[in-house]
């Protein structure tokens, strides 16, 4: 889903995203995830585990008062 709305931003047809595009992305969160201090700062997880390329945000705990 990511990726398909990066496409669509980019103004492709997200039926034909073109394979760099689909590598660079997930290159580009792999790099990321590797970086510990970014990925604290991202919230970056893997919530299906490795090479799942699924990842999410971990959301900060919101406090009613």
């Amino acid at each position: 889903m990511v990726i398909e709305h990066i496409a669509k931003h980019m103004g492709h047809d997200a039926r034909q995203i073109p394979e760099e595009l689909e590598e660079a992305v997930i290159l580009s969160f792999e790099q990321n995830w590797r970086d510990e201090r970014r990925r604290a700062a991202y919230g970056f997880h893997l919530p299906f585990g490795e090479g799942s390329h699924r990842w999410g945000v971990v959301r900060e705990p919101t406090f009613a008062h």
